[in-house]
Formats: C-alpha cells, structure tokens, sequence
C-alpha cells in the first residue's frame, strides 16, 4: 500500500476507536512512558498537543509540569513547525484546525549537551521504527534541521496502528521507540 492509502486506512480505523478505549489505552501507553529511563532522565520534553482520536498527552503534559520538565508544543507557522515552551495549559488556544497551540512567544531549540525528548505523533508505523505522519513533513523537517542534537524520539501510538513495514523514503526519519498498549518496540 501506498502512504496516502495507508493515511486513510488508519484514520478510518481511528474513527471508531471508542472514546473509552482511547482513555485506557492512553493511560497504559504513558504509565509505559514514565517507567522508561529516557522520560525519567530528560529535563526537556517536546510532546504534540492530542487532537482528535491521537493518544491522549494531556496527562503526560501535566507530569513533564509537575516533574519541573521544561516542557514544549508545537505550533505551525509561515516557517513550518517551531516548538514553544508552555508553563500551564492556559499558554494554550485553539489553531489551526483547532488543535491547541502555545499563546507564548518564547521559541523552544533542543538543548545541543542533554537528551531532549520528543513525543512524536504519527499515523502508522511498522517493527523498523519507521513512521508515516501526516503528510506535512513537519516532524521530518524538525529532526532534520536538528539532527546533530540528542533528540530521542518516541512515538505514542495504538497497536492497530503498527503494521509489518511502511514505505519509507530517504528523507523520513525513524523513531527511536514505538510505545503502544502492548508493549514497547526499541
């Protein structure tokens, strides 16, 4: 299958995930998270800002706060993607699309000496850590522009979403784990 065709499968299938099992199933992909060392060692945290049917980081967001995690989200500019710091969820509004976005204007560049994590959303990925995103190629560009910095890469993501391999192109970027309801695939 082809990425546009594998998009629409796995937006489909999200569409009738129940509300009820997004919950659970998102409570045991971040009690997953929190019990990994690079969450426990990492003083600055990029996540996604869950939107629709994605795996909820409301609660992930909370505990990068309440750990004192510099803790960033991003927004979609005329440049692309750039991360912001937020300090609470009132730095929040609706954007585009109406995903939630950070109001502040402090820019947010991975520290170059310590390991960054970034929670990477994504559509679909397969057993080689491979990911297909939306489309936009934000995330690819984010790492891309970084890559010289300790970005560790972490998908959240729903079991159905891993399939047995995904097309990649040269310029996608693998993650460095998958965390799903399941288990963890490093």
């Amino acid at each position: 299958m082809e990425k546009n065709e594998i998009r629409k499968s796995i937006k489909d299938l999200k569409k009738y995930l129940p509300e009820s099992d997004q919950k659970s199933y998102s409570e045991r992909i971040l009690e997953q998270l929190y019990n990994i060392p690079e969450f426990n060692k990492c003083k600055m945290i990029f996540s996604y800002v869950s939107f629709n049917q994605e795996v909820i980081t409301t609660s992930l967001i909370k505990t990068a706060f309440e750990q004192g995690k510099k803790t960033a989200v991003p927004k979609i500019t005329k440049e692309g993607m750039k991360f912001f710091f937020i300090h609470s969820f009132e730095d929040l509004k609706p954007g585009v699309l109406g995903i939630l976005e950070p109001t502040t204007n402090e820019e947010a560049i991975p520290d170059p000496l310590e390991e960054n994590l970034v929670i990477v959303p994504g559509l679909a990925f397969d057993e080689h850590k491979n990911r297909i995103g939306y489309g936009k190629g934000y995330y690819d560009s984010f790492f891309a522009k970084y890559q010289s910095y300790p970005l560790i890469k972490i998908a959240l993501a729903y079991d159905f979403q891993i399939l047995k391999k995904v097309p990649a192109d040269d310029f996608d970027i693998k993650v460095d784990s998958i965390i799903t309801q399941c288990g963890i695939i490093r």
